[in-house]
């Protein structure tokens, strides 16, 4: 995408195991941190931490969002985290990511969406809170990321959300019989939701939880690497995981 560059990083804090930055100019601001629960080569520029203005009707934005989705017309910024290979970041398992900004007051229908590698935008959110807007999120890999209204069914997004989350389990290479205690978990969870017992879907859902994080770094993958090709399936299983708790919570 051509996007005109929005604003310079005006703060940075640095820790063992997070990063914090605030982007601002204008009117627009946003406060980005990314928490790690193991990394390698944390710095302030090997995030690649950026963000840009877009128009609101940008047919090269609008196109990789689904139907029912919109962009915040009061806050049309694309954050992107692209690590640069020469800094040689990475790290294990699901690294959490939040964002906050005080230009939006909150919306039970805005959510954080993100896309990998020019891919259509999903929702992602894991959590966010009344007042300004922040929410939170945890992913296994970087690239952009955006607040938007999210005007679909819950029940479609759920859904959505369940078949994402299976598709991922089947297609992550692992062995068969990881690939389908998870399903068989998962499924169980679903046939819960759809008989409308929320509660037991979401205490179903976290026995997937619990599975991926107690096999993470030993059946199931969980590295990103800038100088690598490796996918951190754990920590793209742990995101996906997170959002449809979100979404099951809301209900």
């Amino acid at each position: 995408m051509s996007l005109p560059l929005l604003a310079a990083i005006t703060e940075t804090e640095i820790s063992d195991d997070s990063a914090q930055f605030i982007i601002a100019e204008g009117s627009n601001s946003v406060e980005l941190s990314v928490t790690f629960n193991s990394v390698e080569n944390l710095s302030p520029t090997s995030l690649g931490v950026d963000s840009y203005r877009f128009s609101v009707t940008d047919p090269n934005v609008v196109a990789r969002l689904p139907a029912g989705v919109e962009p915040v017309s009061d806050f049309p910024v694309m954050i992107v985290i692209e690590p640069p290979v020469d800094e040689s970041l990475s790290f294990r398992g699901a690294a959490e990511v939040m964002v906050y900004t005080r230009d939006i007051h909150f919306d039970n229908n805005y959510r954080v969406f993100k896309s990998h590698e020019g891919e259509t935008f999903h929702d992602l959110t894991a959590e966010h809170s009344e007042g300004s807007y922040r929410a939170r999120l945890r992913t296994g890999n970087f690239s952009e990321w955006m607040i938007v209204r999210d005007n679909r069914d819950p029940a479609d997004v759920i859904a959505l959300k369940y078949q994402r989350l299976s598709n991922a389990i089947s297609s992550s290479g692992l062995g068969w019989l990881t690939t389908n205690r998870l399903l068989d978990q998962l499924n169980l969870s679903r046939l819960f939701w759809e008989q409308g017992n929320t509660l037991l879907a979401i205490a179903t859902l976290d026995v997937v939880i619990g599975l991926i994080e107690s096999l993470a770094g030993s059946v199931i993958g969980n590295v990103w690497e800038a100088t690598s090709p490796l996918t951190n399936t754990a920590g793209d299983l742990l995101g996906a995981s997170a959002t449809l708790r979100f979404s099951l919570s809301q209900g």
